[in-house]
């Protein structure tokens, strides 16, 4: 065990080369006081202290695997940190952890690396090697699915994100159909509901019936096509995420006109990619500056062109029981026409909220910091 030098507010206090200042060391305690034990909600107020919080002494204990401080405070006051918590929440570490160990792909790439797929019964809501090829390349291939394991896994995954259609669609070539989903054109590639504000979803798309001559679906990898867009394209690209647009779907059963006005590209805090909203068929009357019209459709087209190139394109002709489950703000997906008189196309879709799922991820990696060894279980 190592007693460090008392330090003040002006110092930082270092462990194993990470730096923590002591006002978020004391705003972090995970103690029963600070924190409510059972929902872990934050039940201490610092905000009514005039002064930052100064530690009077801290020690290293790594036998225990734990930082201790005593706070100079009255009542008395004293930390306990774990040592592997303290590291994975140190400044910058939680933010890489959400990057989701991404895995940038085109077809080239992804024929070496190798396309898997996954028994829908050895599929669960709590992990495994399904939700590790969702993190990472965007999707993950499903086989051997009913409607009643579909159900199971949406239930397991549950709240399911609700559309007009209800809990899941049934996507077929129908008379008078409010979609091109329900005819039988080819779609290009396109993320689903850029016209609504929803937050990032996994999106299920389950064949229950595939005879149909045509129609191959595909997917398109497009954190891996802005990049390249990027670097052939910075101006381009810059236009795209700087430049707002509306998307809009016309309902008539349900009377409904969506419209957002969103940026075909967002970054994230650090300029990376963060999401693409893109759907060609709900692309209207745009509302853009005449001096910037011109070089934006040059942008905008240059990019649909890039996304329609078969070097960014995975394609399969699913089978009835085959299920693709992707990220709806990454993974781009498409069709091939298909001839509806040569047999049923019936596909069924359903969307999660993407945040769940990492969710669900993130409590199982972090559960040991919050459950004793037998609640874990």
């Amino acid at each position: 065990m190592t007693t460090l030098p008392a330090k003040d507010d002006a110092h930082l206090i270092d462990v194993s080369g990470r730096k923590f200042h002591p006002a978020w060391l004391r705003y972090s305690c995970p103690c029963a006081r600070c924190r409510h034990p059972e929902s872990f909600q934050k039940i201490s107020d610092l905000s009514t202290r005039p002064e930052l919080p100064v530690a009077a002494h801290v020690e290293l204990d790594t036998e225990a695997n734990e930082l201790r401080v005593d706070w100079s405070e009255q009542p008395a006051h004293r930390s306990h940190y774990p040592l592997d918590w303290l590291l994975l929440h140190s400044a910058g570490e939680q933010r890489a952890d959400d990057l989701d160990h991404t895995v940038r792909w085109d077809a080239r790439t992804l024929r070496a690396r190798g396309v898997r797929w996954h028994e829908a019964d050895a599929c669960g809501p709590d992990g495994g090697p399904w939700l590790d090829d969702l993190r990472s390349v965007g999707f993950a291939l499903l086989t051997g699915l009913t409607p009643h394991g579909l159900e199971r896994l949406l239930t397991g995954l549950a709240p399911v994100f609700h559309t007009e259609y209800g809990r899941q669609a049934d996507v077929k070539a129908v008379p008078g159909a409010e979609d091109l989903a329900e005819t039988e054109s080819a779609l290009p590639a396109h993320t689903d509901y850029p016209y609504k504000v929803t937050g990032p979803l996994t999106q299920f798309c389950y064949y229950a019936e595939n005879r149909a001559t045509g129609g191959e679906f595909f997917l398109v990898d497009g954190f891996k096509a802005l990049d390249d867009f990027r670097r052939d394209h910075p101006h381009w690209f810059d236009l795209l995420v700087s430049t707002p647009v509306e998307f809009e779907q016309v309902y008539t059963s349900w009377r409904y006109l969506y419209r957002v006005r969103r940026p075909v590209v967002t970054l994230d805090a650090r300029g990376a990619v963060k999401a693409i909203h893109l759907g060609h068929s709900h692309a209207w009357a745009w509302d853009i500056e005449p001096e910037l019209c011109g070089e934006f459709y040059r942008a905008y087209h240059g990019l649909v062109r890039q996304l329609g190139e078969d070097r960014y394109r995975w394609a399969h002709r699913f089978a009835g029981g085959e299920c693709a489950v992707f990220r709806n703000d990454r993974i781009l997906h498409g069709r091939n026409a298909f001839d509806p008189r040569t047999g049923v196309r019936h596909l069924i879709t359903a969307y999660v909220p993407w945040q769940q799922l990492e969710s669900r991820i993130r409590f199982h990696k972090e559960r040991r910091f919050y459950f004793s060894p037998h609640e874990r279980k």
